[in-house]
């Protein structure tokens, strides 16, 4: 918006610019975003900026004399006072007007000629292309954001269980591995990924999960006993199909349960 306003303050020797913005929580309502030459210390009635205007219609609004205007309520006519601009332009795409270009007399007190506002309805759609698609870019960096947060409070939860906890995809490769496997099997999180699980797995228990491989129901290994390096463990494991939003098949999910203290001490 400011190099909109300085590009045509320089093209047009205007010193008085003002560009409105269609407000995010009340659809056709403008409010004032950017503004040059226009100093603004009270709330602004812009319902005269209406997109359905029939003067927007012909391409533009203008005001010869915002300060002698009739036909308007006294809050529109203190804003054009205020703002003190002649010409107001809408920038549309696709038929729906995002901002409104707001301009003044030239630096020596001149309205603009026909070939002036010409020029700036034209500008004004490239406006309208620019705010539309950095308003696109805005909503998906917010998505993007949100996806983050959601990933990184899931895998905070994750983190916070007392069990191993991994995903591997169809294939048996390894998608997850979480803080609690690499306490039990004494493998790093970072080479578990992208290997197959029963590299990783004692062989006994390793075939203990291929045999199950094909369970679409959830199912437990029970109390599983084994040696793995040097320590003797018992786990109870839960393996569970992963499914899409779609309902395909992606994978398993399998959690690890240490219970070699409990069984001790029954």
């Amino acid at each position: 918006l400011g190099s909109v306003m300085d590009r045509v303050s320089q093209t047009l020797l205007v010193d008085r610019l003002a560009i409105f913005v269609e407000a995010p929580e009340v659809p056709g309502q403008m409010r004032l975003a950017r503004s040059m030459g226009v100093r603004v210390n009270e709330i602004l009635d812009l319902s005269f900026l209406e997109p359905a205007r029939p003067e927007f219609a012909r391409g533009a609004l203008f005001f010869e004399s915002p300060r002698a205007t009739r036909g308007v309520g006294d809050s529109v006519r203190r804003t054009l006072e205020v703002l003190d601009l002649n010409y107001f332009v809408p920038c549309r795409i696709r038929e729906h007007t995002v901002a409104v270009l707001g301009l003044g007399k030239t630096v020596d007190g001149d309205f603009l000629s026909s070939d002036d506002v010409e020029l700036v309805q034209t500008i004004a759609g490239y406006v309208a292309v620019a705010l539309d698609n950095a308003q696109l870019y805005s909503s998906l960096e917010q998505k993007a954001l949100e996806i983050a947060r959601l990933k990184d409070f899931s895998e905070n939860i994750v983190e916070s269980l007392n069990v191993g906890v991994l995903a591997v995809d169809l294939g048996g490769i390894v998608e997850s591995w979480n803080t609690r496997m690499e306490q039990l099997f004494g493998v790093s999180r970072q080479e578990a990924v992208g290997r197959q699980l029963s590299s990783l797995l004692p062989p006994e228990l390793a075939g203990e999960i291929t045999r199950r491989g094909d369970e679409e129901q959830i199912t437990g290994i029970y109390k599983q006993r084994l040696q793995h390096q040097g320590k003797a463990l018992t786990l109870n494991v839960s393996i569970t199909p992963l499914v899409s939003k779609s309902g395909e098949r992606i994978g398993r999910l399998l959690l690890f349960d240490d219970v070699t203290h409990r069984r001790r001490r029954s």
